[in-house]
């Protein structure tokens, strides 16, 4: 009797069995049919895999999460940014500049400042006590064959002898060896002058001007665009 029971519920087993392996059966942990409208996720690893196996290289993909407050393409720019452009050397370009500025509705505001800016170097034998002096060291150059001087007239400088106004300080270093190889002792003096200098004020929140863009303008200027408060 024992043994005819034990054969009962071996046939059961294998039945429930054979029942969950036919096709018509469905097992416990099957998964409801996705919503075929409902976009599927795919893993960077599963999207990369088909390129890896022909590649047979294996490369690390990043993923860029972009935070909730980013603002689409079509938001409004935020306020508040704010440039001067320059420094413009003469009014002409400065003219040009504004003018592609307000083609951009940028509506620029202009200010002038006087700078003071190094041009050069000047070697000079340092002033004479009076003209007459300066006309008498003036002549002893010539006797040793220095012909490019004159003397200066300019108020800290009168009764000066110049010698030659260089651009590099090289140059005037130079310069003031041969001189000294002829027992002509002069100096080296940096020059300086006043000059106006233009900057364009304006707001650009939509960004319609970059830093590349103004390179591209003036290529040939050392034309910057800097960052300033908008108060």
């Amino acid at each position: 009797m024992s043994r005819a029971i034990l054969y009962l519920l071996l046939l059961a087993n294998a039945g429930v069995l054979l029942w969950q392996l036919t096709p018509g059966g469905a097992p416990q942990s099957a998964l409801p049919e996705p919503d075929p409208n409902t976009r599927q996720l795919l893993l960077l690893s599963e999207r990369d895999a088909p390129r890896q196996a022909a590649t047979g290289r294996v490369t690390m993909s990043t993923t860029t999460v972009t935070p909730s407050s980013a603002k689409s393409p079509d938001a409004p720019a935020p306020e508040g940014r704010c440039y001067t452009l320059g420094p413009f050397r003469s009014q002409d370009t400065a003219a040009l500049a504004r003018a592609a500025l307000e083609d951009l509705n940028l509506e620029p505001g202009e200010r002038v400042r006087n700078e003071r800016e190094q041009y050069g170097y000047q070697v000079y034998i340092p002033p004479f006590d009076d003209r007459d002096a300066a006309i008498e060291a003036a002549r002893a150059l010539a006797d040793k064959g220095i012909t490019e001087y004159y003397i200066m007239n300019e108020e800290r400088l009168r009764n000066a002898v110049s010698l030659g106004l260089f651009r590099n300080k090289q140059h005037a270093d130079r310069q003031l060896a041969e001189l000294r190889k002829k027992d002509i002792f002069a100096e080296v003096l940096p020059r300086y002058r006043d000059r106006k200098l233009y900057w364009l004020d304006y707001a650009d929140p939509r960004q319609l001007l970059t830093a590349m863009a103004v390179r591209q303008l003036f290529p040939d200027d050392p034309v910057q665009r800097l960052s300033r408060n908008c108060s």
